[in-house]
């Protein structure tokens, strides 16, 4: 499914779709993203996003899913997703990603992810009641639903209202695959 918004002089669009990854392998990731809020050397504190106040948000660093074999599966299949949907002339390839858990009230701030091109979020756990992704630029929600992968252009400013129900996630931010940053 894409939403195609206006947005300046041209539209833009938001994809989103299950991935239909398998609930095992859900489980085993949700479980590990669980464990490292609490015990891995990988995981940081956001607290320029998320609201201090309700409670930082726990989650991996950047380069966290590159040390942890069990991410690939599933970003490769997100990275597939991705250059399946966006109808460009450039393939896409991860250029970071973080995991992490929202506990119940916890918010992230309006933020935009430039200067990537894109960016997404896949839900390995998100129940009902559900809480949306808000674009705050252009007044649309998705509910955050378990293996939903949201995919946006990055300079989308969104954000995350108190969380009615705790959600395990993945995101991450896109660039095109020949873009090299030593040839600027």
């Amino acid at each position: 499914m894409s939403v195609t918004i206006s947005k300046g002089k041209a539209p833009v669009k938001i994809y989103s779709d299950y991935l239909n990854a398998p609930q095992d392998y859900r489980d085993e990731i949700t479980k590990l993203t669980i464990y490292e809020k609490n015990n891995s050397p990988y995981v940081d504190s956001f607290y320029d996003v998320f609201s201090e106040e309700n409670g930082k948000i726990v989650a991996t660093n950047y380069r966290a899913w590159e040390a942890i074999p069990l991410y690939s599966k599933l970003l490769k299949n997100i990275e597939g997703a991705i250059n399946k949907w966006i109808d460009e002339l450039s393939e896409y390839k991860i250029q970071d990603a973080w995991s992490g858990v929202y506990d119940i009230g916890q918010i992230a701030k309006s933020h935009s992810h430039e200067p990537s091109h894109y960016s997404f979020c896949y839900y390995m756990r998100a129940e009902a009641p559900y809480t949306p992704m808000r674009f705050d630029d252009c007044d649309i929600e998705i509910d955050a639903k378990t293996d939903l992968l949201i995919v946006f252009p990055s300079f989308l400013k969104h954000s995350v209202p108190p969380c009615r129900n705790e959600r395990v996630f993945i995101s991450g931010n896109v660039i095109p695959k020949n873009f090299n940053v030593n040839n600027i």
